[in-house]
């Protein structure tokens, strides 16, 4: 048992480490290029997502739930 809540605290803790780690990188670029550091982060920013932008969810409650407790 406390070899499963280990490893269940070790991806916790890596996945919270890989998130600080996305953040600071969102941060030092836009610190050093501006509001178009953006495009080093996303892809596709430039592409059709508005012409398909829709009000329904792409994803249901229920799929939200699942990928978060599986984290």
């Amino acid at each position: 048992m406390t070899a499963q809540l280990e490893i269940l605290r070790a991806k916790k803790l890596d996945t919270a480490r890989k998130a600080l780690e996305r953040a600071r990188d969102l941060r030092r670029t836009r610190r050093d290029f501006g509001v178009d550091g953006i495009c080093h982060h996303i892809t596709d920013v430039d592409g059709d997502w508005i012409e398909n932008w829709s009000d329904e969810a792409s994803i249901s409650m229920k799929e939200v739930r699942e990928n978060v407790l599986s984290v």
